[in-house]
Order: C-alpha cells, then structure tokens, then sequence
C-alpha cells in the first residue's frame, strides 16, 4: 500500500500568476519616407514597412520611383538600418470642404427655354428630390430668360439638362441646366457625424462634421484621416450622406493632401518611425517648396511621440548663408528636432542628391542599437551615395559653421571631401536647426521614453502607488535605472560637477551648482510632505528631477607643436 502525502500546498500555498508585460516603450531606429506612389493605398495601408531594397521593389515600387531612390540611399549606409516606413501622399483626397452655402446654387435656362411663362412661376426639377426653381425673367411669348434657385435637392448631375416638372406655372416645355445644386448646410447633423461625399465618377471620401448651428445645420467639416476620391472638380457643390442629418451639400474647395497633411496622417497610423522626410513630387521628383518643409517642421517640434524631421536643400540663399533660407527661418524658430543637409544635384550629376538627407537619417538609424556602448556622434561620418559638395571654406562655413562652433553659420550640415579626397562624402557637424546636436535630441528622447514608459508601466501593474516617502523612492529608484542605462549606452557621463539650477527642499537635500555628482546624474524628488492638500487629494506624487551630465562627443582639436632645432 502506497503511504498517503499531504501536499506543501497546505502550509506554503504558492500562485502562479501570469501578467501582461509592461509596454517596453518606442523604438528610436525606424525612418520614415513620405511620397506620392499609388502602391500604397492610402485608405487600407497609408504606410508599410521594408527591411530591403528588395522588398520595395516586390511591393510594386520601381527603381526610378522618388520613394526607392530614397530608400537606396538610406538602406546604403554603413551599418545599414534594418527598417523604413513608406508612407504615402494622396493626391486625389479631398483637401479641403465646406458646406455649401445659399446663394451657392446654380440654374441656369436649357436649350429649350419653353413659352408661357410669368416671373414668379414656380418648379420642381425632374429627378431632384426637393428643389424648388422659381422663373426670375422672362423674354417675348413668356420664354424664360433667367431662373432662381428657392430650395435645394439633391441627386441631379453637373451640368446635365434636366426637365421640369410645373408646380404653380402656366407654361410648358421647359428645361434646364443644373450646374450647382444641392442643400445648404442640411439640417439635424451633429459634432462628429461621418458623412459620405460622392460625384458621378469619383470613388468618394468621408468628411467630418466639425461645427454645427441652430437646427443641426453644418458650419464647418474637416476631412478624415485617409478620405480620397477622384476627379473631384474644385468648388463643385457634392451631395453629401451619411451621419444623423439631411440635406447637406458640400463644396470641394481643394483636391490633395498637402505634405504635411499626409506626415500628420502617417503618424496618426503609426507611432513607430521616430525619423521622416518627403520626396516631393512623384512625378518629376521637384523638391517640396520651403513652405511645405516649414510646416512639417512646425509639426514635427510639437508632435507626439517626439520625431525629428530630416530635408534637403540647394538653395543659392543657403549656400550665401542667407537668414531667409530655408535653414535661415528653421534656426531663427530655434526648431530642435529639423535637420537640414544641403545638397544639389550639381548641374545634373548627381540627380540623386536631392535625396541627400536620407543619408544622414539612414546612419543614425543604422547605428542606434540601444545596446552598451552605442553611443555615436553624426560629424565626419561618410554619406554613402552622395556626391560632395564642392563648396569653399567660405561657402561651407556659411551653411554649417565652423567646427569650434564660434560661427554657427545656417546650423544646417553639408556633405564635403576632406584632404583632397582623402576622407570622402563626409557630413559637417551633424546639427539640428537650434544648434543642439541630433545625438543629444536622439538620446534625450530615448531616455525621456525609458523613464516615461518604466514609470507608466509601475503604476499599471502596482496593485497601489502609496504617495509616501518609501513610495517617491521606489520610483526615483526606477528612474535612476533608465539613467544607468543611458550611462551604458554612453551618452550620460562616468561623474562630473553639476554647473546648472539649484534643485532641491532645504539646505541639506539641494543640489547646486558646483556640487559633484559622483554617478554622472542625480534623481531628486522632494518629500511627500511638501505636497498640498489639493495635491493629495488629487493623488499626484512629488514631481521628480532628473540632473545628468552629457558625456558628448569631440567635434575640433587643437593641437600645438613646439620645434628646439
């Protein structure tokens, strides 16, 4: 007989429990490149992702596509980066709509203008549900000269020659020719409504009811991401359906995604690519005006999750160092997260060039692997697949600054051989519009992330967060591993002295200038009892600061040499 067994259970009983995983935060090694190709649909797709140049082309692009030519140069770096987002821009959305507004309907006499007619004569539109057209002037043998559109409808064709039907006239034969028709703003809509704009040949887009008045009647729209249509004509009145309202008609008042638009829209579907650019035109590769790089510039500086926004220019004004250049307004806007590269295709010969800013974007997303010791400068790095520049000392000082930084010049970089060809295609100095350098925003955000995502992840998966001083040191302790790990990436320095603010409650616990910090940063949040009553009752925890000391990377040198013959 087998002895019985009591089970361990019944002094240590042990769980198992099996939790989600915390969210390990955004990858900051991922590009994006916008254009106009029609391979990506942008309704279904808007952006896809590629890991080669192979794959690009498996997906339908060709190696003369704006989007490929990019791509070449961005997958050539060395190390190459292993993932690039295409994104597309459509061209046949609908840019921008209004409703239609009276006297923004149109009829005007067919060619059978009919006999019998009086001013004031009134008629339905045959095919129109719920027009109203009333005779404005008439000519000899009543035939009617002049109409006015009293009600709207909707259902007719632009332009079609449609036959009336008599409400209150004595006349006959009339016809006429609806060139706008439709209602006005409707009525019954609300804020938020979806409604469906169609036109005899256009596939249809969807707009947004974003305003209303009294009655539900539609003020103002705004399109949805990925809307698109075709051969819509600009200010023509199209019927509109859908949401909770009747009635409405709107005129398109512009026809395509700006750049822009579609950048906002990309991010909307994606949050991974940390870097973009845009090619511009699909179909002659013409570089986006400076308008068009401002306002993604714009976008980029306040756009969550943070992103850095990567162009080209060639610009005479920028190579004579001019304010109003391209780089010129972006650095007076102290824009922290634009790159700029100038770069021309040299009367011809080097056509790719004006894709030059994928090159830079490419080794920086090639060389940020998060791992140990990765930490990397962009100054003096070869830009595989572009041609240099061949720029004066004069010239570049102009668009880049001087390597002591006691010049900043344009803050834009240039692509230059270095001793008579000795270093080829090499990249000056790697900085943003405001002058900081794109490794300090690139590893700000990176840390900025970590500690965001580490902290977020705490209170999703702490059953409580006490808002006490065991509980404020728990989470200085978890960001003061995401600082241990930008030190080991090598972007925080070993130690240092502090030379900034005065952080800190009280004389024993400040940190000030001139203090060292041992570890290379420092975590200080104040004690609970600083907090206000408001404060607690809101259940906020102590604000935490976080001091660090860059490590940075060497960009000039100077060297002196003493000679006893």
């Amino acid at each position: 007989m087998v002895p019985t067994s009591q089970p361990l259970s019944n002094v240590v009983p042990v769980t198992v429990i099996f939790t989600a995983p915390g969210s390990p935060g955004l990858p900051f090694n991922q590009a994006l490149i916008v254009g106009n190709s029609p391979v990506i649909n942008s309704v279904t797709t808007r952006l896809q992702v590629y890991t080669s140049l192979t794959a690009i082309i498996q997906a339908g692009f060709v190696n003369t596509d704006p989007e490929y030519l990019a791509a070449e140069i961005y997958f050539g770096q060395s190390p190459a980066p292993f993932y690039l987002w295409i994104g597309r821009q459509d061209l046949t959305a609908i840019g921008a709509a209004t409703p239609a507004v009276t006297p923004a309907k149109t009829v005007t006499v067919g060619n059978n203008s009919g006999t019998g007619y009086v001013v004031g004569n009134t008629f339905s539109i045959g095919g129109v549900t719920g027009s109203l057209v009333e005779v404005a002037t008439v000519s000899g043998g009543g035939v009617v000269t002049g109409l006015t559109l009293l009600a709207g409808g909707q259902g007719a064709t632009v332009t079609n020659n449609i036959a009336t039907t008599n409400v209150t006239g004595a006349g006959t034969a009339l016809t006429v020719d609806v060139t706008v028709i439709g209602s006005t703003g409707g009525t019954g809509f609300l804020v938020g409504d979806i409604v469906n704009v169609t036109q005899v040949g256009a596939s249809g887009g969807q707009l947004a009811v974003s305003t209303i008045s009294a009655g539900g009647v539609v003020t103002g729209l705004t399109t949805v991401t990925g809307a698109q249509g075709t051969s819509y004509t600009v200010a023509a009145g199209l019927v509109a359906t859908g949401g909770t309202g009747t009635g409405l008609e709107v005129d398109i008042t512009s026809v395509g995604e700006t750049p822009l638009q579609a950048v906002q829209a990309c991010r909307a579907a994606q949050a991974l690519w940390y870097c973009c650019m845009f090619v511009g035109s699909h179909q002659d590769a013409s570089p986006t005006t400076n308008a068009d790089h401002e306002a993604i510039a714009g976008y980029i500086e306040a756009a969550y999750p943070a992103s850095q926004y990567f162009y080209t220019d060639g610009s005479t004004a920028t190579l004579n160092g001019v304010s109003t250049s391209l780089p010129g307004t972006l650095q007076a806007l102290s824009y922290r997260r634009s790159n700029g590269t100038y770069s021309t295709t040299q009367g011809g010969n080097a056509p790719n060039n004006i894709y030059a800013c994928a090159a830079p974007m490419g080794l920086a997303m090639g060389l940020n692997t998060g791992s140990a010791g990765s930490y990397f400068a962009m100054a003096y790095k070869q830009m595989i697949g572009v041609i240099a520049e061949p720029l004066t000392q004069t010239q570049a000082q102009n668009i880049s600054g001087t390597a002591t930084r006691t010049f900043n010049g344009l803050n834009c970089n240039t692509v230059v051989d270095y001793a008579f060809g000795a270093y080829l295609s090499e990249l000056d100095y790697g900085m943003q519009a405001s002058g900081n350098f794109f490794d300090e925003i690139l590893q700000l955000d990176m840390l900025a992330n970590n500690i965001q995502t580490t902290v977020f992840n705490h209170f999703a998966t702490a059953q409580s967060v006490p808002i006490t001083n065991a509980g404020t040191t728990l989470i200085a302790n978890l960001i003061i591993q995401c600082c241990l790990n930008s030190q080991q990436i090598g972007f925080i320095a070993p130690s240092g002295t502090w030379q900034g603010i005065t952080v800190g409650f009280g004389t024993k616990q400040q940190i000030e200038a001139g203090d060292p910090l041992p570890q290379g940063f420092a975590v200080y949040i104040p004690p609970v009892l600083t907090l206000s009553l408001q404060q607690l009752a809101n259940r906020q925890m102590p604000a935490a600061t976080v001091l660090l000391i860059e490590a940075s990377s060497g960009l000039s040198q100077a060297i002196s040499i003493y000679v006893q013959p």
